[in-house]
């Protein structure tokens, strides 16, 4: 995984921008401004390097201590770094009023340890390792809690300053591929706690507070066709006991009231493509983030789409729109690993299509990168003819729901289209389909043998074979009859990750005596010009002397304006008015 990403914490004062990439892992914080003027209080802002092999897998904001706030007489005046804080604010990581409260930042690495930093500190503040490896993480209600889902479906809640377990309890009654936990406000009845979601495919209702038995009730699916198999990716709180969900590589939005978790959910359609993220502004005002803008909604009695917000840049959109209590709404971009911050609006009606202008300079460099060192280039019997997805779809379903499956024809297709967008959307359309089953079935025992079979080749099919695994991994590795092909691929892999060190340093002596040769071309070329540019100086030199010592007369040399010298004048007076004396 490399890129960016950031989260805001739940009272809207702080930014956390999580950079993972190969060679630099870093976790940046940065203090929004409490009053009017610049955005980020930049003297204020946090770095966190992390060591090469820190790899982080999942993060999440959560409160440190939460008190009521009560007015005292002698109180002192706050300082710039206490006053980011902002009452009423609300967002994903959840609803605070009338608190004051110390938000910190909880990444867990891929080693099993959990990093906690807070903003007024240059290291981190803690270090858990009494937990296992993790794979989400949420808040806790408790101030100075987290909670923490493993691999192995364990479900911790840990707290912070002494790095104990206050609570561990294994999953049980759900899906053995649950990977996602989060906390929600609603405190219902029969539990006298807030409750706690944990997803995969399904969403299930389960009682912390609770020594046995914790999985209370599951949520009902929102439909039963192929893309109720996705698992989810994100959910957030709106307001009271509603909760919105979406699922990976999906464009809809689900709200599910969990008061009622039996009932059916209301589904919203985005206008933005593939949802990425949501977020909550104030209120009832949430951010629909897809791969082609955001998109502002209402949510009360439903969903309504209110208006379209993107940058004036057309590859350039907001990762990030959040509310902050004295600038606003803000929104985030991204220029390279690092966030920038516009000011939106100053409240949260929005209405209509927004193009804000954004400080973006694209960067130029006199390097040639239009080509790569070391190039890999597609068989000569494949050509690149890529198509729309709704159109590939169609010709890729009819290829592999025939009755006897044509693979050349299949590898042929999928490898003459390499755009990745239109291969992901392609991919989606599958769980649309009343035959998804048999659809990724076929492709995944085509693609895979392909894949394995050639480890070291680049072309589109990786690209099909990571979405497809992407958005079917779940059934695939249900199926007994695809279990072969598993192993099978993850063999191939395994072999040609130990042959990519070889391969490295391969291409590190290709390129340098690529270089050497390029160098001894390029003296020599010199060297021949100067040899050249002295030749030409010394034969222009050699003529000058030549036609100077041959000159019994160096007034013949003489040219006079008229181009005539005063012999051939005196010949001609001679010739008009006879000898001249």
């Amino acid at each position: 995984m490399s890129g960016a990403y950031s989260q805001v914490d739940a009272t809207g004062a702080y930014l956390a921008n999580v950079i993972l990439k190969n060679g630099r892992n870093e976790v940046q914080i940065y203090p929004i401004a409490q009053h009017p003027g610049p955005l980020v209080v930049e003297n204020l802002i946090k770095r966190f390097e992390l060591d090469i092999d820190q790899n982080v897998v999942c993060s999440t904001w959560f409160s440190e201590s939460s008190v009521t706030e009560t007015p005292r007489k002698g109180k002192r005046r706050a300082s710039e770094a206490e006053s980011h804080v902002s009452n009423g604010s609300l967002n994903g990581n959840g609803h605070i009023n009338g608190h004051t409260s110390t938000s910190l930042f909880a990444v867990a690495l891929a080693n099993g340890t959990v990093l906690v930093f807070s903003p007024n500190k240059d290291d981190a503040a803690y270090t858990i390792t009494c937990i296992d490896s993790c794979v989400s993480l949420t808040r806790s209600t408790t101030s100075g809690h987290f909670w923490a889902l493993s691999n192995s479906q364990v479900v911790s809640e840990v707290d912070v300053s002494s790095n104990t377990l206050v609570k561990l309890f294994k999953l049980g009654k759900t899906d053995a591929e649950v990977g996602k936990i989060w906390q929600t406000d609603f405190v219902v009845k029969k539990l006298g706690a807030s409750a706690l979601l944990v997803a995969s495919s399904k969403v299930h209702l389960v009682d912390g507070t609770k020594s046995k038995k914790q999985v209370i009730g599951e949520l009902a699916q929102e439909g039963n066709d192929e893309s109720s198999l996705l698992p989810f990716a994100y959910m957030l709180p709106v307001s009271g006991s509603v909760v919105s969900l979406v699922r990976e590589l999906s464009s809809t939005l689900i709200l599910h009231d969990i008061s009622k978790p039996e009932n059916e959910p209301v589904t919203f359609e985005s206008k933005c493509g593939t949802i990425t993220r949501v977020e909550f502004l104030k209120n009832d005002t949430g951010v629909i983030f897809g791969d082609n803008g955001a998109e502002v909604v209402k949510v009360s009695n439903g969903i309504t789409s209110c208006a379209i917000v993107k940058t004036n840049q057309p590859t350039i959109f907001f990762e990030n729109i959040f509310f902050a209590a004295q600038n606003g709404v803000i929104g985030v971009w991204y220029d390279a690993n690092q966030p920038r911050f516009v000011k939106l609006s100053d409240d949260i009606h929005f209405l209509g299509n927004y193009s804000i202008p954004i400080d973006y300079k694209s960067k130029t460099c006199d390097l040639d990168i239009s080509t790569p060192e070391i190039t890999f280039v597609a068989s000569e019997s494949t050509s690149i003819n890529n198509i729309a997805p709704a159109e590939l779809f169609s010709e890729l379903s009819d290829l592999l729901l025939e009755e006897t499956v044509s693979k050349k024809s299949v590898i042929k297709l999928c490898s003459s289209n390499d755009i990745e967008d239109n291969i992901k959307d392609t991919i989606r359309l599958f769980s649309q389909a009343s035959e998804c089953s048999v659809l990724v079935k076929n492709l995944f025992l085509i693609i895979s043998h392909k894949v394995a079979s050639e480890t070291s080749k680049k072309s589109s099919l990786s690209m099909w074979l990571k979405w497809l695994l992407l958005a079917h991994g779940g059934y695939i590795s249900k199926q007994e009859e695809l279990a072969s092909e598993l192993k099978n691929l993850q063999s191939s892999l395994d072999n040609g990750m130990k042959m990519m060190p070889k391969l490295l340093a391969l291409q590190g002596r290709l390129q340098l005596l690529k270089s050497q040769a390029e160098l001894r071309e390029r003296i020599r070329n010199q060297t021949m010009e100067e040899v050249e540019e002295e030749s030409a100086e010394e034969a222009e030199h050699d003529t000058f002397n030549d036609t100077f010592n041959n000159t019994t007369n160096i007034e013949e040399l003489i040219v006079y304006m008229n181009g005539e010298n005063d012999d051939d004048f005196d010949s001609v007076s001679a010739d008009i008015n006879g000898t001249v004396e």
